[in-house]
């Protein structure tokens, strides 16, 4: 076209919510946490809560005062899928909530989390992260799909990844379409230097 020619990206704002303590949700005050939420219906191997279990794992060691929040729902749809997120988690301070919760909850259980963190597959505008970033949380995130429009080196601790075939039919997904593969390994190492250097993960939630 002649007429220039824009792109207009949702806008995202942060809504009330009530500020609650950890102790509210069964965690831990005097540990860093990693946050992550996610629905069951919006396909488990999608969202790719088992590579952040895995990347977890090979950050950090017992005597690390840390924990890795999943927050997740309708896990009573899907009990295979939660049961093979309930076995990854064993050995490690992992707590999964399978529950429900009001949008209020939802925004006040971030606000009580150190750092937000998505190894996701694929995205659509990645609104968690976009609204961790907002309460200027650290966010690690997969360095692929919606979120990449506000999320960049500057704001953000970006996974790098390879694109892959799913290889089999993950509905609604076909077996020949592709999605990404985050590196465990990199998103380990961002977590443990977030862990290590609080205060430099507070300059970057505070750019984001």
């Amino acid at each position: 076209l002649t007429l220039p020619v824009r792109t207009l990206f949702p806008g995202v704002r942060m809504t009330p919510f009530e500020v609650r303590g950890r102790s509210d949700f069964g965690l831990d005050e005097e540990r860093y946490t990693f946050l992550f939420t996610f629905h069951m219906v919006s396909v488990m191997e999608r969202k790719n809560p088992l590579g952040l279990i895995r990347a977890f794992k090979a950050a950090f060691g017992k005597d690390d005062k840390v924990s890795l929040v999943l927050k997740t729902s309708f896990g009573d749809r899907h009990p295979a899928e939660l049961q093979k997120l309930r076995d990854a988690a064993v050995g490690a301070d992992i707590k999964i909530i399978d529950q429900v919760f009001s949008p209020d909850e939802v925004l006040s259980l971030m606000h009580a989390c150190d750092a937000y963190v998505s190894l996701h597959r694929s995205e659509g505008l990645g609104l968690t992260m976009a609204e961790a970033m907002l309460m200027g949380k650290p966010v690690i995130a997969t360095n692929f799909s919606g979120n990449v429009d506000f999320m960049d080196d500057s704001n953000s601790l970006l996974v790098p990844y390879e694109l892959v075939k799913l290889g089999k039919p993950i509905p609604p997904y076909d077996a020949d379409l592709k999605w990404a593969e985050p590196s465990v390994e990199h998103a380990a190492r961002l977590m443990r230097r977030l862990y290590d250097d609080q205060a430099w993960g507070r300059d970057l939630g505070a750019r984001a």
